[in-house]
């Protein structure tokens, strides 16, 4: 299994358009709005750090392996 993560702020700016061009999410009227959803896990899919916490739990796990976006892009 290959696990893909990005760091919390790209995801957070990625999702914030996503959500606000999908008509069938909810769309915020502002950054700050979204924001402070985002922090409290207040989104369609739930939190971003729960969602990491638990993909944590499998870090060891050798058939798994974890690899960010950015290590991608390099």
């Amino acid at each position: 299994i290959l696990m893909l993560v990005r760091n919390p702020k790209d995801t957070a700016v990625s999702y914030y358009h996503f959500c606000n061009n999908l008509p069938i999410l909810p769309s915020f009227s502002s950054w700050d709005e979204y924001f402070a959803d985002f922090m409290n896990g207040k989104l369609a899919w739930g939190s971003y750090f729960d969602y990491l916490v638990e993909w944590n739990k499998y870090i060891d796990n050798e058939r798994i392996m974890t690899i960010s976006y950015e290590e991608l892009k390099e």
